[in-house]
């Protein structure tokens, strides 16, 4: 499977979050639309449209705010000019590569996991991040196989091997579903530093 959903990359010329090439890395989209009513190239910006509406638009999403605080350590607030630095320094993609169903409630399949490694893979060679941020375990638990690196309080550490390089991966709850932005901020801090200093 090849990319079908593009990631959502850095603004051109904007600063990178901490001088990280920072993948976040969500579960999957989720769509209501009729089939065909849709068309390829709009699919394709799909990421890039829920990210201008739901982490830098008004209608924020909790998902997208826990994301920014638990990253970050500072709290969200509509309009602010920190929120849209962060994510025009972030990369964000979803790993599952077609629309799971109409709404949250839908689950990937074992197989959507497994299509979409490829393309995962893809995104790793275009993007060459020095670290990847995995948004939720049970994403975490289905994750294409990698080398195991460290083990620590909050789970595993992989390594993801990319074309020239690799990137250290770590995985935090889901922020939608349980999750306190202030007790993930400092194991992603520790994350983050250590990426920076490899």
């Amino acid at each position: 499977m090849t990319v079908n959903f593009r990631p959502w990359a850095p603004q051109a010329g904007a600063p990178l979050f901490l001088g990280l090439r920072l993948l976040l890395l969500g579960e999957s989209h989720y769509d209501d639309w009729e089939p065909g009513e849709r068309g390829a190239e709009e699919a394709a910006d799909v990421t890039a449209w829920v990210v201008e509406r739901h982490a830098l638009g008004v209608r924020r999403r909790r998902f997208f705010g826990n994301v920014f605080e638990a990253v970050t350590g500072d709290c969200w607030s509509e309009g602010s000019q920190e929120v849209r630095r962060f994510w025009q320094g972030v990369w964000f993609y979803n790993f599952i590569q077609d629309f799971v169903g109409p709404d949250w409630s839908c689950r990937p399949t074992g197989a959507m996991f497994r299509q979409s490694a490829p393309a995962f893979f893809e995104v790793l060679n275009e993007i060459r991040p020095d670290a990847v941020l995995v948004l939720g375990k049970t994403l975490w638990s289905q994750m294409p196989d990698a080398d195991l690196v460290a083990t620590d309080a909050e789970g595993l550490s992989y390594k993801y091997q990319w074309i020239g390089g690799d990137a250290q991966a770590a995985c935090t709850r889901h922020p939608s579903r349980g999750f306190s932005p202030g007790v993930w901020h400092p194991h992603i801090a520790n994350f983050l530093d250590a990426a920076r200093t490899r």
